[in-house]
């Protein structure tokens, strides 16, 4: 009997060991983000990066998606959209049955080429489209992965929402669950509130990213596809549209 006692302790503390030691591995792979910010935020900021795929990968420069899209009116879209995350720059190729439209938003300029007539962006409206960008969540796991030390991170007092704020500005704000994981993101857009909620997330080429995505009143839905990382130069401007 006393073999028998001794044998399960030692078998209860093999598996003490054993749970412990993948608890600590997990822990492990979320390195945290050099951000400032309240230990508890900068944790929170370090989970939804791991979540969204980690350090490594959004560290990279040019980021690629290719994903469909749902509008109100019915219309379904297939999106590839490429990202400079350095520079804060994106380009977005949209072709439904019955249109092509492709848009750049550049440093200096931005331009659109609808069924081949081509515009110039107003320059009020593509410092909209630059603040936009700078605030969605690409640029901001980017900005993460590099410890940019203009960020930092809040956690509210009820623990549900991460801040994001740019050297004292709020630039948007994500909504995690009890797990940490990021369920929701908005900022506002416009002088508008701009929210968009996501579905469970997945491994969807480079990045882990949400099956699905949809506008706070569903006039904007969408599925992600497949992603890839490149950490080299991709020429697209408004001369190569």
């Amino acid at each position: 009997m006393k073999n028998y006692i001794f044998k399960w302790r030692n078998l209860s503390v093999l598996w003490a060991f054993i749970i412990t030691g993948n608890l600590s591995a997990q822990e492990a792979e979320i390195a945290l983000v050099d951000v400032s910010g309240e230990d508890e935020a900068v944790a929170a900021a370090s989970k939804i990066l791991h979540n969204a795929g980690g350090k490594q990968v959004w560290s990279k420069k040019i980021f690629i998606v290719y994903e469909k899209a749902f509008l109100r009116n019915g219309t379904e879209a297939n999106l590839k959209i490429i990202r400079d995350l350095d520079s804060t720059t994106r380009r977005i190729e949209s072709r439904t049955d019955t249109s092509s439209y492709i848009e750049y938003i550049g440093v200096e300029n931005g331009c659109t080429v609808r069924e081949g007539n081509h515009e110039e962006m107003e320059m009020d409206v593509l410092q909209m489209e630059r603040q936009g960008l700078k605030q969605s969540p690409y640029y901001i796991y980017h900005r993460l992965a590099k410890g940019d030390p203009h960020i930092r991170v809040e956690l509210t007092e009820d623990q549900n929402r991460l801040n994001i704020y740019d050297r004292g500005k709020l630039l948007c704000w994500f909504l995690v669950d009890a797990n940490g994981k990021q369920y929701s993101w908005g900022n506002y857009y416009n002088g508008k509130l701009n929210q968009h909620y996501y579905g469970p997330y997945k491994k969807l080429g480079d990045a882990i990213l949400p099956s699905w995505g949809t506008s706070m009143d569903g006039g904007f839905r969408f599925e992600y596809l497949v992603s890839e990382f490149l950490d080299e130069n991709v020429e697209f401007s408004c001369d190569h549209l």
